[in-house]
């Protein structure tokens, strides 16, 4: 009985600590990720929510890879606004306002990398008020 409480202090723990936003790869890995490495230190700084360089291929790269596995771009570079909605929604528990700044947020530029960038760029604040 001891050994349940010590490992359900442990998932309450690691549970409470998830990110609702990880920018890390899934597996399996999309297939634009596949033989894409990107640093930890640069995935800690999307984690965190930070700003990064809107002309930064390998940030926009990455961003564009794990948009389309959270299925928030389509194939074709697309945001979803309702899967982002979605996503929004359970993350802030129907926070209409930050619903709103995210769809706001969806706009498509010239590139699927460029849309990707600045879609993370304009939601950074979310990224960094759920993920803290």
């Amino acid at each position: 009985m001891k050994y349940f409480f010590v490992l359900f202090f442990f998932f309450c723990v690691f549970s409470a600590r998830a990110l609702k936003i990880d920018f890390n790869h899934r597996d399996p890995r999309h297939k634009q990720c596949v033989g894409h490495n990107f640093g930890q230190g640069q995935i800690n700084l999307l984690n965190r929510g930070d700003l990064v360089d809107p002309n930064c291929p390998e940030y926009s790269r990455h961003l564009m890879c794990i948009w389309k596995q959270m299925g928030v771009m389509n194939e074709d570079g697309i945001l979803d606004k309702g899967v982002i909605t979605e996503k929004i929604d359970d993350f802030s528990n129907s926070n209409q306002e930050d619903i709103k700044t995210a769809q706001n947020c969806i706009v498509q530029k010239k590139t699927p990398q460029k849309t990707a960038n600045d879609f993370y760029n304009c939601i950074h604040n979310l990224v960094k008020k759920y993920n803290s």
